[in-house]
């Protein structure tokens, strides 16, 4: 049995329309969900950066001195703090810290945006591997990063936030910017909508790669 060309394409016209109207109403399923009030602050942290290191071939003719004490090395990492929800997360205060290993220098808490001092934020380091961080707020889609210069290992940080009705997620894996937290968040809810999971796992080449990182952690 044959078929024109006319009805063939008509069958893949309407095949088309047919899963494009599918994905579209599992899409707007998740943008129903996604109004309803939801307080939620995802932690990650970035890849660490060596910027300085004494090598020992030169150890004895070069030093590197904080507030007077020598060390070996000098370590960036970052901590982002990113609302992804959509209500406002007001008076944020919880102390972050790292293991023995670690010599905290430096915190500096910034706009992500901007890069610019985060205003009505403020850091009080209460030891060598401790410091206090307060926020007054954090808007739906806004992220603060807490900027970090260390020495010694590459930090491990345990972030105690805590707040009533406040959803915390804990990113364990490093990420390199905002735009890779807000790309996690979508395809997880992505995820676990079965439809959208198995058309995007054969379409996407980025969300079949999502998916096998996931099952590995």
């Amino acid at each position: 049995m044959s078929f024109s060309p006319e009805l063939v394409n008509g069958l893949f016209a309407v095949g088309g329309a047919v899963v494009g109207a599918v994905i579209a109403g599992l899409f707007a399923i998740y943008i129903a969900r996604s109004t309803k009030e939801k307080k939620e602050i995802v932690v990650s942290t970035s890849y660490a950066s060596r910027l300085l290191v004494v090598h020992d071939q030169i150890a004895s003719d070069v030093e590197i001195l904080v507030s007077g004490n020598k060390v070996e090395n000098v370590i960036l990492s970052e901590i982002f703090l990113s609302n992804t929800g959509n209500m406002a997360v007001e008076n944020l205060s919880f102390p972050i810290s790292c293991q023995p290993s670690v010599q905290i220098i430096s915190i500096d808490a910034l706009d992500q945006a901007t890069d610019a001092p985060r205003s009505g934020s403020g850091i009080t380091k209460t030891s060598s591997q401790e410091f206090d961080v307060t926020i007054d707020y954090i808007n739906p889609g806004e992220e603060i990063a807490l900027r970090c210069m260390v020495s010694g290992e590459e930090p491990e940080w345990n972030v105690a936030l805590r707040q009533p009705e406040l959803s915390v997620v804990r990113r364990d894996q490093p990420v390199a910017s905002y735009s890779d937290v807000v790309a996690e968040v979508v395809f997880e809810s992505f995820a676990n909508i079965p439809i959208l999971r198995s058309y995007l796992r054969i379409t996407s080449p980025v969300f079949k790669k999502f998916l096998e990182n996931r099952s590995q952690h």
